[in-house]
């Protein structure tokens, strides 16, 4: 987790995010340890709030976007697999 995103995130907040994207079942924590988890027992200040939902709109915004050039992308090929198709026939 050493992306920039990161780096204003607890330590304890990257522990129980690790410990929720373990890919073995086996080895991943339950919901029921999890909720045990130091991280949700802490006390977020405003300040950290107001960051993190900051952070989050962010995020989402990178996501839509990310989308929305995926699927300017896809038009693209369509369009140039439809022109392909007519000059054949």
């Amino acid at each position: 987790m050493s992306n920039p995103d990161w780096v204003d995130v607890s330590v304890e907040a990257k522990d129980f995010i690790s410990k929720c994207l373990v890919v073995d079942p086996k080895d991943r924590w339950t919901t029921d340890q999890l909720l045990q988890h130091a991280w949700l027992e802490l006390e977020a200040s405003d300040e950290h709030r107001t960051k993190a939902l900051d952070t989050l709109k962010g995020l989402k915004a990178k996501q839509r976007l990310r989308a929305a050039v995926k699927t300017i992308m896809a038009v693209n090929r369509f369009e140039s697999f439809m022109r392909a198709g007519q000059t054949e026939e």
